[in-house]
């Protein structure tokens, strides 16, 4: 029984020194794990940012086509507005509450 005090109480004294020396080096157990966060932050973005697959200049569009595309619809946006306001009925309005 008594082994079982003695057994208990060196484990006590261990987990004692264990906390303090833990308590005395806690600004520098910090540092080591914020440094740490940054060496894996730093390899994230190395793998996901700096390896990953870039757009094949092939699938880029001039700024001239680009814009040529955006008028030319447009323009047949304003071409079917001008066909349905030409195609509507100024005199006899449609009913917007009973559609027929």
């Amino acid at each position: 029984m008594n082994f079982l005090k003695q057994d208990t109480r060196q484990l006590g004294k261990k987990l004692i020194s264990t906390l303090w020396f833990l308590g005395e080096h806690a600004f520098v157990a910090t540092l080591f794990f914020v440094l740490g966060a940054g060496v894996i932050a730093a390899l994230l973005f190395w793998q996901y940012v700096i390896f990953s697959p870039q757009e094949e200049k092939d699938g880029v569009v001039s700024e001239f086509e680009f814009r040529e595309e955006i008028f030319n619809a447009l323009l047949f946006q304003l071409e079917q507005e001008a066909a349905s306001v030409e195609g509507a009925n100024l005199l006899n309005p449609r009913d917007l509450f009973n559609p027929s």
